[in-house]
């Protein structure tokens, strides 16, 4: 009988039902670095919304900002229609979740805090926009670079760094932070590790009790030298291993710590050779 019906439609010149094309997604992210990962992930041409401050790649700063990373402008976000949002884990989202689940928006939470969170997100967004081919090779290259040797000479005893945030008030990262990741991977070693939170303050009293062998932060260095110079008997101060490294490499979990992770490992290398011999 089947297949009597499938002769007589045939004869009638009908054609097959076919399935309705799948949607396109419309991705709206509410945190500078998931844009880029976005990007990484092959699936740049479905992102139609962004928070404040997105501003890497160069396309991005063209999109409407539908959120300043704390609070999101519920009108400036449904004029984008998006599929999808998606959100951090951290940074003070909660509030944004809760209207996300109020408008009925359905939105996906990206953890990206430490250094191992990266490649996975880019693998994640790729299975979300379709363009897995793209995010599974840009994870995996991410990867295997991350792994490659950072130090010259990585039998050494790590050298101690102090990374800085800021001056006034002066903030630093712990041991969880994406940042001390890195530094590990170049042979150093966060003196401020034991930290309870990510990021916190610190004092200048506590920094001089650290006694880090290298000062290191975003930017020119030259303010931080300044800063740090009358405290001679610091390592770092006696040493001059002062130094300031791409705010923009190191800032956020994305696939631009590639280059903060080069920039790291560089400057703790001239720290070693600096190093008194035993």
């Amino acid at each position: 009988m089947l297949m009597l019906l499938g002769l007589i439609t045939a004869c009638r010149g009908e054609a097959p039902v076919e399935s309705p094309a799948p949607q396109q997604p419309r991705l709206v992210t509410l945190a500078p670095h998931l844009a880029e990962l976005v990007y990484s992930a092959g699936a740049g041409d479905y992102l139609v919304g962004v928070s404040a401050y997105s501003d890497f790649p160069e396309q991005v700063s063209s999109l409407p900002v539908v959120s300043d990373g704390f609070r999101i402008d519920a009108e400036a976000l449904l004029a984008a229609r998006p599929t999808l949002v998606l959100a951090w884990g951290g940074g003070g989202q909660v509030s944004s979740l809760a209207l996300l689940e109020q408008l009925e928006i359905p939105f996906e939470v990206i953890e990206s805090r430490r250094l191992a969170d990266v490649a996975p997100a880019i693998r994640r967004i790729g299975q979300i926009a379709g363009s897995s081919a793209i995010a599974d090779s840009a994870a995996t290259a991410f990867e295997q670079a991350m792994s490659s040797p950072g130090p010259s000479d990585s039998k050494t005893e790590a050298i101690t760094v102090f990374y800085q945030i800021g001056s006034e008030p002066i903030y630093t990262v712990s041991g969880e932070h994406f940042i001390s990741d890195v530094l590990a991977l170049c042979g150093g070693r966060n003196v401020f590790s034991s930290l309870d939170t990510a990021v916190a303050t610190v004092s200048v009293e506590s920094v001089v009790l650290a006694d880090p062998e290298v000062l290191l932060g975003a930017g020119d260095s030259s303010e931080r030298r300044a800063v740090w110079q009358q405290f001679s008997t610091m390592q770092a101060v006696r040493a001059d291993t002062i130094y300031g490294v791409s705010g923009d490499a190191l800032a956020r979990p994305s696939a631009r710590l590639l280059q903060g992770k080069a920039e790291v490992c560089a400057v703790l290398d001239e720290a070693r050779s600096k190093r008194a011999p035993d």
